[in-house]
């Protein structure tokens, strides 16, 4: 009969087990660190993880891109402009890991591109609201 001593300190079991969580990020080095750990640490993956994980970067980026054209004014794309870029990067980048765990490709792009005319459109109404 064989222990199983040791397990419980071997790092790989340990890291088997251990699904990535991920919450609201607006950082862009965070999602972009938190986006390679997805790629490195996942071994084993369905429908629903990292999928999941990756929606939820997907979202925020979303919401901040809503929040960036909402506040793009005048003068005040140059800076707007900067964080929108680095917001469609990201975009780029949960692609990247969408694409490595074989989820399709073409769901990821369509929703984005209609998610993308909403958004711009939803923030073109309200910072024709806001700045009149």
């Amino acid at each position: 009969m064989g222990s199983r001593w040791g397990d419980d300190v071997d790092e790989e079991l340990q890291q088997r087990h251990q699904r990535l969580k991920v919450g609201f990020v607006f950082n862009f080095m965070q999602i972009s660190k938190i986006l390679k750990r997805i790629e490195e640490e996942t071994r084993e993956w369905d429908e629903k993880y990292p999928k999941s994980e990756l929606l939820k970067i997907w979202g925020s980026t979303m919401v901040f891109l809503l929040i960036f054209m909402t506040l793009s004014y005048n003068i005040l794309i140059i800076v707007t402009g900067l964080f929108m870029l680095l917001n469609i990067i990201i975009l780029f980048q949960v692609f990247g890991v969408w694409k490595r765990f074989h989820y399709s490709a073409v769901m990821y792009w369509l929703m984005t591109i209609v998610a993308l005319a909403v958004v711009f459109l939803i923030g073109w109404l309200l910072r024709g609201l806001i700045f009149g």
